[in-house]
């Protein structure tokens, strides 16, 4: 652009004082002529610059008619021509500095990219090294513990300590498996499982809760991992039985044509449905983590995850897909009492 530019402001001012200076022999040659009216509209009449010479009139007499052109118009003109220059001049300049100006805040900002990119990839190297470190420590804590609980057995001592063993070893194995279902990504340990018996099983370990139950289990068979769907059908259930602030909670187990269909109803006080994203919850001490890994184990089988707000009742319910050879290959494991149950809780 800067190239051109003064190219054309060039081309422009040497073809102005060519013209002029035709313009002004022109005069010369047309007053000095015999016939000069005759001479305006034929050139070839008008007196040559070497015949002009020789009656006497040389190069004063053409700088004498180039000076008498300029008059206020031309004048004007020519200041006008300037002024656009000096304008198209000043103009380009500043249009550098903001070129330079953006260009040196691009190399700033790539500069800091690198910098800040730099810094992401060693601060998600140390999350990771911290997030081995705590499972190395769980599994450490859980060597010992099982050594603690050996010594005092072979002691005596394990009755004393039972229950403080049991809980704190099930706190680890709660540790380690969100850990590796969250964080790790294992790959499935996929086998014909039924949830229904899952569902049992979850219900069994938290009857501690004493919170009235009504269920409604059909067998639901499946390829996939037990140990993952189990932690997701605890999440939701302590859930409801921890907010539903005492009231009966309500468990469904349905097979459909191509999915099975887990369905927790609890009550609830909430007018709005919440965002239940990890660490999103309004909720005081409630983290969202339990619905996260309900959510998380429902993704890792093909599955969702979705939350309902009706009247004083939120329900989850989880969506997991069966593709109809699962469930003909896995009839050979089911045995007479997978049948739809009906029954209370207390």
């Amino acid at each position: 652009m800067k190239k051109l530019f003064w190219t054309g402001a060039a081309v422009t001012w040497i073809c102005s004082l060519l013209w002029l200076a035709n313009l002004s022999w022109r005069l010369l040659g047309t007053g000095l002529s015999q016939d000069p009216a005759a001479a305006v509209f034929d050139p070839s009449m008008a007196v040559s610059f070497h015949q002009a010479v020789l009656q006497g009139y040389g190069m004063t007499a053409f700088l004498h008619i180039l000076v008498s052109l300029a008059d206020w118009s031309s004048l004007v003109a020519a200041a006008g021509i300037l002024m656009m220059g000096v304008a198209a001049a000043g103009k380009y300049r500043k249009l550098k500095r903001l070129a330079l100006h953006q260009e040196t805040r691009i190399h700033e900002l790539q500069a800091s990219n690198r910098i800040l990119s730099h810094r992401l990839a060693s601060r998600e190297l140390d999350t990771k090294e911290q997030r081995e470190g705590c499972e190395n420590l769980a599994h450490q804590l859980k060597s010992s513990l099982n050594s603690l609980t050996l010594r005092l057995e072979l002691q005596g001592f394990e009755k004393e300590a039972e229950e403080s063993l049991i809980h704190m070893n099930d706190q680890i194995d709660s540790f380690l498996r969100q850990s590796v279902i969250r964080c790790n990504e294992p790959g499935l340990r996929l086998s014909v499982v039924s949830l229904k018996s899952l569902m049992e099983t979850v219900l069994e370990k938290t009857s501690g809760y004493s919170i009235q139950t009504i269920t409604s289990l059909q067998p639901a068979w499946l390829y996939g991992d037990a140990e993952v769907l189990e932690r997701a059908c605890e999440a939701l259930i302590v859930n409801a039985f921890r907010h539903g602030k005492g009231h009966p909670v309500t468990i469904s187990l349905e097979e459909k044509s191509a999915s099975i269909l887990l369905t927790v109803t609890n009550h609830t006080d909430l007018k709005v449905l919440p965002d239940f994203r990890r660490y999103r919850t309004s909720e005081p001490g409630h983290y969202g983590i339990g619905q996260d890994l309900a959510r998380t184990a429902g993704k890792q089988h093909g599955g969702t995850l979705s939350f309902s707000l009706s009247g004083s009742s939120l329900t989850a319910t989880l969506s997991l897909p069966v593709i109809p050879w699962e469930s003909e290959t896995a009839k050979f494991l089911q045995a007479p009492d997978d049948e739809i149950s009906l029954e209370v809780k207390s």
